[in-house]
């Protein structure tokens, strides 16, 4: 992929270190027949990134950054309509609503029709140093 510098500085930069794999990692994914990196630009310039699995009953969104500079126009409900148009059940993470910018995150994709499951789950480690990490898991369809 021609542009995956940018949107892997993008995601570094939207992701703490625990829930993204490093480079080096992330971009052998793209070889992966399941895995879609999908960036989005408008003037050239890198406005969001969706990195997904996409199976065939249901996606798996493991990563949505959209740009500082653009957040709060529409891009993030754009993107996610679009995913939601492919008519597949959708499975993304959250970070448990303890605090004023996850719950946000939340409210955003509930607004789509989302809906939070309350069982207790943890995301396996992306990196070997880390460990597993207590996570939500949100479902559409």
């Amino acid at each position: 992929m021609e542009n995956f510098a940018d949107c892997y500085e993008l995601l570094a930069n939207a992701f703490p270190k625990t829930e993204l794999r490093t480079n080096a990692e992330q971009q052998k994914l793209l070889t992966n027949k399941y895995y879609r990196l999908i960036e989005y630009r408008a003037e050239d310039k890198l406005q969001a990134v969706m990195c997904l699995w996409d199976f065939k009953n249901f996606i798996y969104l493991e990563h949505l950054a959209v740009a500082p500079e653009v957040r709060g126009q529409g891009i993030g409900k754009h993107i996610i309509e679009q995913l939601i148009a492919e008519k597949k059940f959708i499975v993304l993470e959250v970070d448990p609503p303890l605090n004023e910018i996850a719950r946000r995150r939340v409210v955003f994709y509930q607004r789509l029709g989302f809906e939070i499951n309350e069982f207790f789950y943890l995301q396996p480690p992306l990196r070997p140093e880390n460990s597993s990490i207590e996570l939500k898991l949100m479902t559409y369809g």
